[in-house]
């Protein structure tokens, strides 16, 4: 609800493989998911996180005919809807970002609003780049998950995209902006 970490997290984790012997990548993706959530979970319960959310909005890079910087959603998965409909709007703009000039990156920030009910409300502006986004280049609005639990406010999260500068060419990570419906 408040859009900050919880406590210690991030949970971050790094795993050397041995692949000499050839490796089972589902296997590995399974086994880190599982030691990671069995990591957070005390933490999660103890913030009065709980439940799972429901993706309401997908829309994957490789999507070519969606609007990346746009997306309207029903809140519930339910027809006809039952409420009115969620919008967000990303709006990119060229940032200057430290290092990353003498790359030749052009960087962005962005702004993400929200509108619900009739009320817009802005979920993000940069005033600058963070350091952790490195060199971001572009971003996009991946997905939105919407919660309604039976004992709590309704809340939702927003995954956007980030490709930034990277060594073999862009890198893709994932920004959550998260609150209350």
């Amino acid at each position: 609800a408040k859009d900050r970490w919880v406590k210690p997290s991030p949970f971050r984790r790094r795993d050397e493989v041995d692949d000499s012997q050839g490796y089972d990548e589902d296997a590995l993706l399974a086994a880190a998911r599982a030691e990671n959530r069995a990591v957070a979970q005390p933490h999660l319960r103890d913030n009065g996180i709980a439940g799972k959310g429901l993706t309401v909005g997908h829309n994957p890079h490789s999507e070519l005919s969606s609007n990346p910087h746009r997306m309207v959603v029903n809140p519930y998965d339910m027809m006809p809807p039952a409420d009115d409909p969620l919008q967000l709007d990303l709006t990119e703009y060229p940032m200057a970002s430290g290092d990353c000039a003498s790359y030749g990156a052009d960087t962005k920030g962005f702004r993400l609003t929200l509108t619900y009910h009739g009320k817009t409300r802005v979920l993000n502006d940069d005033k600058k780049v963070p350091s952790s986004r490195n060199c971001p280049l572009r971003y996009r609005i991946e997905r939105i998950l919407t919660h309604f639990p039976d004992n709590g406010p309704p809340v939702f999260a927003v995954l956007v995209q980030m490709e930034s500068h990277g060594f073999e060419g862009p890198d893709r990570r994932y920004l959550a902006i998260t609150g209350l419906l």
